[in-house]
């Protein structure tokens, strides 16, 4: 079987048109889908007294926990914590 392209073939058969009503129908989506994106924010203020607050169910917990000491200290351990875990699954 033998393809045989020819400009002629679109223009005949009206493929300009649907071409033109794909592009039509993409960028239209494209467009709506941008703003909404845009307005979420406004839309998410609005909303705000009618939905319920977020749940944190492991940082309030975890914050309650956490030990009052140094940060350096606690970010030392777990700096340590992470290489020897890496050293760990390197071998």
């Amino acid at each position: 079987m033998k393809l045989v392209f020819d400009y002629n073939n679109i223009a005949n058969e009206q493929g300009v048109a649907i071409a033109i009503t794909g592009l039509i129908i993409v960028f239209t989506a494209l467009f709506l889908i941008t703003l909404f994106i845009a307005l979420l924010p406004k839309i998410l203020k609005i909303l705000e007294p009618i939905l319920p607050a977020a749940h944190e169910p492991h940082g309030s917990v975890a914050r309650e926990h956490a030990p009052k000491g140094n940060q350096e200290l606690l970010i030392a351990a777990a700096a340590a914590a992470a290489y020897h875990k890496h050293q760990e699954d390197g071998k």
